[in-house]
């Protein structure tokens, strides 16, 4: 009779499930709270009112205090429960997304092993592998403690991980930090030696990287805070610190030997020439830029570190719009080769799909599916601008590095301030100090987050460059009494292939050591035979020299290049002259009994299939 006789705006309430009316006043208090028409803590207020109100009205209003403590007793056990469930979903959203953001190294080590000469197969492998474990080391000391609250949202600065509340994001976290080391590996591969490389990646790791992540994914981070520096994912955090890292070393440490030959053409005038180092297997990178593809979903998605509806929507569109970003720039890149080159290109086209998934890092949770389009599409032409680039200023990047993770992290880092939604940037931890204008161009911004972004990389190239050079400067002043700087490898193990002289032997039973010696000697006669006067004795299409990729495996022999007919009788004949011509000008006698082994493999092989001369 008591509820029956109150008004209905009197059983108005909020819970903490959402905002309702009870379109009738129930009979039963109990009932209902038990059925979630009004919340505990508006019970517990309603029975104070009733004891307050009208002495008549105690003893229903002690009834009702009776129904709230319950009530709320066994809310409270439900809100712990949902509490405790909302941290298992994250907890397995992060860790499965660690797991296969992890496997990305899998990838990596894949392209970069068939993006090198089969004389350095193992060598890339073993640097891969080292570095990840240099790496882990180095984030579990130090980085994940410096880098604080920006490491997968952890707690606290804490160094080699003693708080059990920080496991999952230090995994997670770590993921991301190996990534960007592993950038620089294939950017020095074949010349650097494994120390050096080690050491750089502990440095590059423990505190350049950790310093970043401090500054651009902490709340209180000044490039966040102060500035709006927006990168969801990474475009410039990960990628852009990688890129930096490999250029510098690029310079520093050289480019391969033989990579840049100069010459002089008939008026004197100074030729640099390149020469066209292919991989010796384009299969295994193909397979490694799929697995970094899947990998890239999680890396993007991932990045929401949170699992509400919002952040699963945000990660929904970050998984779509990397999809689509790196489709686009492989459709660019197909346009530009079949227009313009006549051609497709393997290895280009994998580094225009990693191109496109660099660029789309930073902006994938806040822009749209057409704005990622455009995004993937500018990504190629960033990379081939800074791959030409690179070249004609004779820097030699064997895996096109930075032109893929440098410039189109830069890039990425740029889009934002293009195209990036307002509402959606709404949802960044940052952004509760800036105005409504602090938003993409396209979107009606204006250039305060442009200037975040500029500075926000130019941070990040200052950060990685020069302690990078000062550190790497000297490695390479230091010279090791066997030739070579503690940098840098000596000229004679970078010819022979990093393998025979550090890992016993070539990767492939084919390949033995003979072979590749045998093929440096006839370089080495080739380019003897150009500086005598401009006569090229040997016809380097028809030799062993073949960079292209047309013998089983990049290196042969020059004897099972005749055995195998791959080069003619009058070459073969020119190639010995050449060695004993050398010799008289001082050559090692090597020389000369090797010009002696190319004429008896020739004539063996000449009298074994009865044919006078063997064409290629």
């Amino acid at each position: 009779r008591v509820f029956a006789s109150l008004p209905p705006h009197l059983l108005t309430a909020t819970s903490r499930l959402g905002s309702f009316v009870v379109p009738a006043p129930p009979r039963d208090a109990r009932q209902a709270a038990a059925n979630g028409h009004v919340g505990c803590r508006d019970v517990a207020a309603f029975a104070e009112s009733f004891r307050a109100s009208d002495p008549l009205r105690a003893r229903c209003g002690e009834c009702l205090l009776v129904c709230a403590s319950r009530t709320m007793a066994t809310l409270g056990e439900l809100e712990a429960r949902m509490e405790d469930l909302e941290i298992a979903v994250l907890g397995i959203w992060l860790l499965l997304h660690g797991i296969n953001i992890t496997f990305m190294q899998a990838g990596f080590a894949l392209l970069e092993l068939g993006s090198v000469r089969s004389k350095h197969a193992k060598s890339i492998l073993f640097k891969n592998v080292a570095d990840m474990g240099i790496s882990t080391l180095a984030w579990y000391l130090v980085g994940f403690g410096i880098a604080g609250e920006g490491a997968s949202g952890s707690i606290g600065n804490d160094y080699a991980v003693r708080d059990t509340a920080n496991f999952l994001a230090w995994f997670h976290s770590f993921s991301f930090a190996v990534t960007a080391a592993t950038i620089v590996s294939g950017a020095v591969a074949e010349r650097m030696t494994l120390p050096a490389y080690l050491v750089e990646s502990f440095i590059l790791v423990s505190f350049l990287y950790a310093i970043i992540v401090r500054w651009c994914w902490d709340a209180d981070g000044f490039l966040a805070e102060d500035w709006g520096y927006v990168d969801f994912a990474g475009s410039g955090v990960v990628h852009l610190t990688g890129g930096v890292a490999a250029l510098t070393a690029c310079i520093i440490v050289g480019p391969r030997t033989l990579r840049f030959q100069v010459e002089r053409d008939e008026s004197g005038r100074a030729i640099v020439k390149v020469a066209d180092f292919r991989g010796h297997s384009p299969s295994m990178s193909n397979l490694g830029v799929y697995i970094l593809l899947v990998g890239w979903i999680s890396f993007n998605s991932s990045s929401t570190l949170s699992v509400s509806a919002v952040d699963l929507e945000l990660a929904g569109r970050a998984a779509v719009n990397t999809v689509v970003a790196a489709s686009s720039t492989m459709a660019t890149l197909l346009l530009y080769q079949i227009v313009i080159v006549g051609s497709c290109d393997l290895p280009a086209a994998h580094n225009a799909i990693l191109a496109g998934l660099v660029a789309i890092t930073a902006p994938c949770a806040y822009v749209t599916p057409w704005a990622a389009v455009i995004i993937g599409a500018i990504a190629f032409p960033v990379y081939k601008f800074a791959s030409v680039t690179l070249i004609a200023l004779t820097i030699d990047d064997p895996l096109d590095a930075f032109a893929v993770h440098g410039a189109n992290g830069l890039w990425g880092v740029i889009s934002v301030a293009f195209f990036a939604k307002g509402d959606l940037l709404r949802t960044h931890f940052a952004f509760d100090s800036h105005d409504d204008n602090h938003k993409g161009f396209l979107d009606g911004g204006d250039a305060s987050l442009l200037v975040g972004q500029l500075l926000g990389a130019t941070v990040i190239i200052a950060t990685v460059a020069a302690p990078t050079a000062f550190l790497l400067t000297i490695f390479h002043a230091i010279k090791r009494p066997g030739g070579g700087s503690l940098l840098r490898v000596d000229q004679d193990t970078e010819l022979l292939g990093l393998d025979f002289k550090y890992h016993e032997g070539s990767a492939y039973p084919e390949l033995t050591k003979e072979d590749v010696e045998f093929h440096n000697l006839a370089q080495e006669a080739e380019r003897r035979a150009r500086a005598r006067g401009g006569k090229e004795k040997v016809n380097r299409q028809k030799t062993v020299v073949n960079e292209e990729g047309t013998c089983c495996w990049g290196l042969c022999s020059t004897h099972w290049a005749v055995q195998k007919g791959r080069l003619d009788r009058a070459s073969s004949e020119e190639l010995a002259e050449e060695f004993e011509y050398q010799n008289s000008s001082g050559t090692p006698i090597v020389s000369v009994q090797t010009g002696r082994a190319l004429d008896t493999s020739l004539r063996q092989a000449s009298g074994a299939s009865g044919d006078s001369k063997h064409t290629s």
